[in-house]
This record gives C-alpha cells, sequence and structure tokens, in this order.
C-alpha cells in the first residue's frame, strides 16, 4: 500500500515553531479517529524508526498518525532540555492536535500513543482535553519525582540534597538519568499528579526488563486504576528492544515490535466497536 505522508510545521502556545509527519492512506477516510505519536525526551519523532513503521502500519489499518517532534527536539533541538516543563510539553500536544484536526479538515476523536517521559503528560493531557479517546503508554515515566529525583538519588519528596542544589546553583541544571533538567522541570517533578481520565481506556506496554524505566510504577498504576490495562512484554528492554540493540536493528526486536503494532491495533478496534 502506498503511504501518503506530509510534512507539517506548526507553533505551540507560547510561539515556540514544530514540525510534525502526517501519515495517511486513502483508507483513512473510513475512520474517525486520529492517533497521535509522542516521543520519548532526547530522541525525535520517529523514535529510531519504531514509531515510523507504526505510522505505516496504523495507515495500512486506515488510521491517520501524526507523529511531531516537540521542543528541544527536532527543528527545535537547539533550546537546550533545562528550559524544558511538563506543561509546555503538554501544550505542544495540543498545538500538534490542532496542526492535524486542519489537515484532516475536522476534529476527531484523538488516541495519544505515548512513550517514556512523555507518559505522565500524555495521561494529563487526555483528562483535560476532550477530544482524547484512549491513550496507549510505552514504557512510561508516570512518577516523575520518583523516576528523576528520588530513584537516582537527587533527594527526596521535601528536598534535593546538598549535591544536587550545589550543582543546580553551579550549572543551572540537575543531570539525572543522563539529563540535565533545569529548575523549571525539577519543581513540576515534585507535585505532577498523574490521574487518568476514567472513562476512557488507557493501556500500558512495558518490558518486563527495562532498565531505562523501572515497569514497577507501570504495575502499581494498573493494581489502582481500574481502567488501566498493563500489558508486560517479557525479555524487552526499553523502546521492546533486545538488551543492547539501541538502534533496533536485529530480526527479534523488529519481530516484537510488529507484534506490538498488531495488539494495540486489535485493541483499538475493540474498543470503537
Amino acid at each position: 500500500m502506498e503511504y501518503l505522508e506530509t510534512v507539517i510545521d506548526f507553533d505551540s502556545f507560547d510561539g515556540v515553531h514544530l514540525q510534525g509527519t502526517f501519515c495517511h492512506s486513502k483508507q483513512s477516510a473510513r475512520k474517525g479517529m486520529i492517533v497521535l505519536l509522542v516521543h520519548g525526551v532526547q530522541t525525535d519523532r520517529h523514535e529510531t524508526g519504531f514509531y515510523s513503521r507504526m505510522a505505516y502500519r496504523f495507515a495500512e489499518a486506515g488510521l491517520d498518525s501524526f507523529r511531531f517532534d516537540w521542543r528541544c527536539h527536532g527543528v527545535d533541538s537547539e533550546r537546550p532540555i533545562s528550559t524544558l516543563t511538563l506543561t509546555s510539553v503538554r501544550n505542544d500536544i495540543t498545538a500538534a492536535y490542532d496542526a492535524a484536526s486542519m489537515v484532516r479538515g475536522m476534529r476527531c476523536p484523538a488516541v495519544i500513543v505515548a512513550a517514556s517521559f512523555s507518559g505522565g503528560v500524555a495521561v494529563r493531557w487526555a483528562f483535560r482535553h476532550t477530544a482524547a479517546a484512549s491513550v496507549v503508554l510505552l514504557n512510561p515515566v508516570l512518577d516523575y519525582l520518583d523516576e528523576y529525583i528520588i530513584g537516582p538519588q537527587k533527594g527526596d519528596a521535601s528536598s534535593l540534597n546538598k549535591g544536587s542544589i550545589d550543582e543546580l546553583e553551579a550549572l543551572g541544571t540537575v543531570t539525572s538519568q543522563r539529563k540535565g533538567f533545569g529548575r523549571p522541570a525539577i519543581n513540576e517533578f515534585r507535585d505532577y499528579e498523574v490521574i487518568p481520565k476514567q472513562n476512557i481506556p488507557h493501556w500500558i506496554f512495558h518490558g518486563d526488563k527495562d532498565t531505562g524505566v523501572d515497569i514497577k510504577t507501570s504495575r502499581i498504576f494498573s493494581r489502582i486504576y481500574e481502567n488501566i490495562e498493563l500489558c508486560e512484554i517479557a525479555g524487552a528492554e526499553h523502546g521492546f528492544v533486545e538488551p543492547g540493540d539501541w538502534r533496533m536493528e536485529t530480526a527479534e526486536t523488529l519481530r516484537r515490535h510488529a507484534d506490538l503494532y498488531e495488539v494495540i491495533l486489535e485493541k483499538l478496534e475493540r474498543s470503537v466497536s
């Protein structure tokens, strides 16, 4: 099947210029929804090909998708991660939805697929946005304080530790999980509540060998919230790859990805039938 792709330039709420790729096929008109593909931090809208291949498979199934680079990535990659806030990423998602809606010529229900760092932000976006129809989370960060402050021993729930404060004073950032976060994001991490909207389905896919984002919080959320279903991927590292296959090249990684696309499609089909 021929994949029809269009590169779209758009601006976020505060004027930051962003870019994305709208992917569809001639069958797309039969589906009344748009899939937003939201990448993780320090990657891009293609997610090393994982999102590109997902978009092509979704197009075959008649689903339009829009994968886009949020701020500090893609055409905005010169902006340092230290300026990032979770709220600004959420605003970028809204701007992406608006841009995709303009291309389609209509506003329609949205499936938001979010990876890693953007997971909790996507849950908050869906909670606040009436267009959200379902949420698909891929090895998501759901507790930012635990993931970037408490877990890496940068501080606790009451404050950063002295070493982190000294680093922040000297450099303007605290390096956590190989990322340099500034004061705006660090202060958000403490009180950023991730609460799913109760009337839409949420699916979490998480590798049980993930060393990038521990699966423990995904397990906790799936126990607490009835509308969250956790699908554990046996033997999978972060990004659902074979251990060490960070370029996503091995046959086993690609097979696992292809299988995952089919499972996601099946769940989406069931949710709208």
